[in-house]
């Protein structure tokens, strides 16, 4: 039951992100600009760093969704990836100034689905557990910014701006789905590894009691 609580909790929590807090950074000027006169940032900044936050936080919650209760330091792993990815902005700009690497001609390297899949693909037989991790966690930052741009894949194609429905249903089930093949993989295959370990000692325990008698 109270698995069942966190996870509509999260969901709710990221259905209210993605709707409220897009909400803020992109149609809600007036608060924008509020906010920029009070902290004492540019309108330009303001937006960049509340983006970027809530990309962090949504890949964080993706995260929850698939591997809750199995937590630890990988919740902070996801929300840093998610985050991580808009330094592309800054590398392509050759520049530390916002204005400039919000300005760009075209999306950075880290924005292109098609590379971030390749990278995923080759991640998969080095590590799985770190691969699906990493796959919630730019997975998430591209849809989000598929709402509005569309998903860039590579020189095959470039997608029109994901519909809000498509984008919210994405971001919402998407984790569900991967925390499906995360426990039925993964965990359960670490389960019945230790199993065998223990059945190992237990047996070895049984051999010492019948050696001794």
């Amino acid at each position: 039951m109270k698995k069942i609580f966190i996870l509509g909790l999260t969901e709710i929590c990221l259905a209210f992100l993605c709707i409220v807090g897009d909400h803020y950074v992109f149609d809600n000027e007036i608060l924008v600009h509020k906010t920029s006169t009070l902290v004492g940032l540019s309108e330009r900044l303001i937006r960049a760093l509340m983006d970027n936050s809530i990309h962090a936080l949504v890949g964080l919650g993706s995260w929850l969704l698939v591997a809750y209760p199995n937590l630890s330091r990988q919740l902070i792993a996801s929300a840093f990836i998610s985050s991580i990815i808009d330094i592309d902005h800054f590398i392509s700009a050759r520049s530390f100034s916002v204005q400039d690497a919000v300005s760009l001609p075209q999306r950075p390297f880290l924005h292109n689905s098609l590379l971030m899949i390749s990278i995923n693909f080759v991640l998969f037989f080095i590590n799985k557990k770190c691969s699906i991790l990493f796959f919630i966690s730019w997975f998430s930052h591209h849809i989000r910014d598929a709402n509005r741009r569309g998903l860039w894949l590579g020189f095959i194609y470039t997608t029109p701006p994901i519909q809000n429905g498509i984008y919210h249903s994405l971001i919402l089930i998407t984790p569900l789905i991967v925390r499906y093949a995360y426990y039925s993989t993964y965990v359960q295959t670490s389960h019945d590894y230790f199993k065998l370990l223990f059945s190992y000692f237990d047996s070895n325990r049984n051999l010492e009691q019948i050696q001794m008698v």
